[in-house]
């Protein structure tokens, strides 16, 4: 059975869901939880930033960080995400990925997918959906889907089936039918 794994994500959870059909509704096959993500600033780092001094002037100044720690944290769930989605992707019953996350989430999510991984994604949500009922979920899910393919049906063989004496009447009783000029009384003959 193939699916589309559909990952909603937020810096505190991501939930994964699988989508068995186009128009099916969205099965919950797990999540990936920050812990980190709902504690405080202070609780993820410990001490005030370095110093450094000059020793002609002998003026200290703090040095800032590049990033805070709550911004280190966030890029860690990332990297983690994104793992999982790339062997998401490589699963053999997942037919794509449908990312649905914040606009700023989800392009630090892309940047982070392997190349293979990028290829599989066939739609995006740029909303932080996580909180969202399911029904608001599965309508922005369907809505960013591309259209379904286009299936061409060959008609030849199917005229190959009758006696070649009989496929002009056949192909003028089927020319009928899809006008509608036939009754139904037709059939039982």
């Amino acid at each position: 059975m193939s699916a589309i794994r559909v990952i909603v994500a937020d810096t505190s959870v991501a939930d994964l869901y699988d989508l068995p059909a186009r128009r099916a509704a969205l099965q919950k096959v797990g999540s990936i939880v920050n812990a980190e993500a709902a504690r405080h600033e202070r609780d993820l780092g410990s001490g005030p930033p370095g110093r450094v001094g000059n020793r002609t002037t002998g003026v200290r100044h703090a040095l800032q960080a590049r990033q805070s720690h709550k911004q280190h944290v966030t890029e860690r769930f990332v990297r983690r995400l994104a793992r999982a989605a790339g062997v998401d992707a490589r699963s053999p019953g997942i037919d794509g990925l449908v990312l649905v996350a914040s606009p700023r989430l989800l392009s630090a999510v892309k940047s982070q997918l392997p190349k293979s991984a990028r290829s599989r994604v066939i739609g995006e949500v740029r909303r932080n959906l996580v909180d969202a009922p399911t029904v608001e979920l599965r309508q922005q899910v369907h809505a960013c889907l591309p259209p379904p393919p286009i299936l061409v049906v060959d008609r030849t063989p199917f005229w190959n089936l009758y006696h070649p004496d009989d496929v002009g009447w056949a192909r003028e009783r089927f020319e009928a039918d899809l006008r509608g000029e036939r009754a139904r009384d037709d059939y039982q003959e």
